[in-house]
């Protein structure tokens, strides 16, 4: 059964635990301390999640509200975030450098693998990285900034001393920093107070308002899980939450355009969408194969359904606008060809039905204005396509570890595609809604997820090169056709001087057709050079060019390379920034031409 409308993710805070391992850094005298600290943290943010939720039931959907702890499940810190998260009966996901039976190599035997082998069997989900012993610092590290791209709080128990080398706790809080996500710091060795690190924390405490640090974590839990307040941002979020599947299309101005410019023939999807589910861009039926049927149900629910919505609503939205301003241009050329007609032409006793005639179109031309304008087809469409665009890889996200999706934060706002803040929220809070999955990066998943990123490069990199044709056709065929118009006014503007030098032209040439010509061809023209500027289909043109090049280069490497996680995950990264790039650029052209007089 399909969605009536987009879906709502549910209320989720991710905390991330990282720290030292027993030893000299952490003392495992201390760890009754740092547990009771933990769990003291965790009260805390489950009263204010709790409190969030009842305020923000608008954005959320009616799941209860969850807090996960996600840990990479070393002895010392790790465990000792799993274990109070038992304690407070939250559910807690395992993030393994290795897989499980290699990474009990890390656990001396007696209690210590007892103690990793019993939480591993409590954990809600365990994801296993393929990490290789000859490089044990990377795996490690891997394994940690998983966590932190997951996480939206982190909370570390450290010594404040140096680091240890990579994959290190010192190492991790500073990439946690660079993220912009907040720490929070137990003290390993002093019984202190927890701090909130960087200057998160300093604004924090400088804040009059917040006079507990009870207060401090309420306002922290909010930056982590609410998207940015404005009107503005609020209303589009829940905009888009009240979009429906629309079948119809009521404007096909633009494509009948590209039809009779010989540029691209019109198909029934111009004036009638079959249902966004049926959208082939995001195909789960071989990453499902690898995942327990609850987590093949979440990325069915919190992946492909919104996808579908924002791919198909891009699509709608985009026709309805690009018609629109067709439709204005053509019709001021009609309107100018009405007003002479009624004037030139036709005999006075007409003229009134020509003036009602030019009146409605005018009114037309408002309307279509003010309709706009009150719809927001502009910046819906804009927004939508930004949304498919994040939300393309998200599959392939889940199954392979982070990405900038996950690691995107309210609080810094580092976007450098320059999506809108509703936007990024949601496709985080669906990232969360899927959750860590419980999954083995083995070479057989490996292998699949090679073929699913074959596949999407594929079909965008056709997608551009086709876009690319066409638009670069359509630019150039308005050009050659509004210069045919002002060429045949130039030539009826010369055979009317012509005709005062030569009798036998003057018998030829009738005035009023001359008026006719040499005013509402140039004001066609007009409308064609309208069109040109405000779709810039030379510039688009040129952009998929860019795009299918880039994504053709990395077709040919998926091909080539050897299978290996770390290529994978950068060719996705790599994937996902040029699409990003290229739905940032398409806004960047288009945002400040909203239609207007």
């Amino acid at each position: 059964m399909t969605s009536s409308h987009p879906p709502k993710a549910p209320l989720i805070l991710n905390v991330g635990v990282i720290g030292h391992r027993p030893g000299k850094r952490l003392n495992p005298e201390e760890f009754e301390r740092v547990e009771g600290d933990l769990t003291h943290l965790l009260n805390h943010f489950k009263r204010s999640i709790k409190n969030i939720k009842k305020d923000h039931t608008d954005i959320f959907n009616k799941d209860d509200p969850v807090i996960n702890i996600i840990t990479a499940m070393a002895s010392g810190s790790d465990q000792l975030g799993a274990k109070a998260a038992l304690e407070r009966s939250m559910p807690f996901q395992a993030v393994l450098p290795f897989f499980r039976e290699e990474y009990a190599a890390d656990f001396t035997l007696g209690s210590e693998l007892d103690d990793y082998n019993s939480l591993l069997k409590q954990a809600n989900n365990i994801f296993e990285l393929p990490g290789q012993r000859d490089d044990e610092p990377l795996a490690y590290e891997v394994a940690g900034h998983y966590v932190i791209a997951k996480s939206d709080i982190i909370i570390t128990v450290w010594d404040k001393g140096p680091s240890a080398g990579r994959g290190g706790t010192t190492e991790l809080i500073e990439h946690a920093k660079k993220r912009g996500i907040p720490v929070i710091h137990i003290h390993s060795h002093q019984n202190l107070e927890p701090v909130i690190l960087s200057g998160i924390g300093r604004e924090l405490a400088k804040d009059k308002n917040l006079s507990k640090t009870y207060d401090q974590y309420n306002k922290l839990i909010k930056r982590s899980v609410l998207p940015t307040k404005g009107s503005a941002n609020l209303k589009k979020l829940d905009c888009f939450f009240k979009e429906k599947h629309q079948r119809w299309q009521p404007r096909f101005s633009y494509p009948l355009m590209l039809m009779l410019m010989l540029v691209k023939k019109m198909n029934i999807s111009n004036f009638y969408q079959v249902s966004y589910f049926s959208n082939k861009d995001i195909n789960l039926e071989n990453i499902n194969q690898h995942l327990v049927d609850p987590e093949a149900t979440k990325l069915e629910k919190f992946c492909k359904t919104p996808f579908a919505f924002a791919d198909g609503l891009g699509v709608r939205y985009g026709q309805l606008y690009r018609s629109s301003y067709v439709t204005n241009f053509i019709l001021a050329a009609i309107a100018v060809l009405l007003a002479l007609l009624g004037g030139v032409l036709m005999d006075k006793d007409y003229k009134m039905y020509f003036v009602i005639a030019e009146t409605l179109i005018i009114f037309l031309i408002l309307l279509n204005i003010t309709w706009n304008s009150r719809r927001k087809w502009h910046q819906r469409c804009l927004d939508y396509r930004h949304l498919a665009e994040r939300l393309r890889l998200s599959a392939i996200w889940t199954v392979l570890g982070s990405s900038k999706q996950s690691t995107f934060t309210k609080q810094n706002l580092q976007a450098s595609d320059r999506s809108p803040n509703w936007v990024s929220w949601y496709a985080l809070s669906l990232s969360k809604a899927i959750g860590v999955p419980t999954i083995r990066l083995d070479a057989k998943l490996l292998e699949t997820i090679k073929g699913e990123l074959q596949d999407i490069s594929i079909n965008q990199a056709e997608y551009h090169k086709k876009n690319s044709e066409i638009m670069e056709k359509l630019d150039h065929r308005l050009h050659k056709f509004g210069l045919a118009l002002f060429g045949i006014t130039f030539l009826a503007c010369f055979m009317y001087i012509a005709s005062y030098l030569n009798e036998y032209i003057y018998n030829f040439v009738n005035a009023d057709w001359v008026t006719l010509i040499t005013a509402t061809l140039p004001a066609f023209g007009a409308a064609i050079y309208g069109i040109r500027v405000n779709g810039d289909f030379k510039k688009i043109a040129s952009q998929s060019s860019h795009s299918n090049k880039q994504l053709t280069v990395i077709t040919n490497k998926l091909k080539d390379e050897k299978l290996n996680y770390h290529l994978l995950h950068d060719f996705a990264d790599e994937m996902d920034s040029i699409m990003l790039e290229d739905v940032s650029d398409w806004r960047h052209i288009f945002e400040s031409k909203e239609i207007d007089l």
